[in-house]
């Protein structure tokens, strides 16, 4: 090694070396691989492939749509407090009419003169008018 290495420093010009040397550079040319070819030759790869999947999607024949039964809606477990308070003013309303209608009998309500006299109320108030 250091023999050639005197050998090329001596004879530069030497067509033996000179021969060697192109080898070697062609060698190095041949072997040598390029990184980034590599990956854009990947990323190559697999763009064409996704291209290739995308367009047997795009022209396959689609598939007829199965009507299904349509689906219950749930309502929220939770309530706002809004809808809440409104449902019960609304039920208490009901009840109040419910209790009012239930309390009235069918006849005619008496006459305030009439309970009067049923409570012996006009009598006393005539004696303690006449004592005024």
């Amino acid at each position: 090694m250091l023999t050639n290495w005197i050998h090329r420093l001596l004879n530069p010009h030497c067509e033996h070396c000179l021969r060697e040397r192109e080898l070697e550079r062609e060698e190095r040319k041949e072997n040598k691989i390029c990184e980034s070819c590599e990956t854009l030759k990947k990323q190559l790869e697999i763009a064409n492939h996704n291209n290739d999947r995308l367009m047997a999607r795009l022209l396959d024949k689609p598939e007829p749509i199965v009507n299904q039964a349509p689906v219950e809606i749930s309502r929220p477990k939770t309530i706002p407090w809004r809808v809440k308070q409104q449902m019960l003013e609304a039920e208490d309303r009901q009840r109040a009419i419910a209790l009012r209608s239930a309390g009235k009998p069918d006849a005619p309500a008496p006459s305030t003169e009439e309970l009067e006299k049923e409570l012996g109320v006009e009598d006393a108030l005539r004696s303690s008018n006449a004592q005024v």
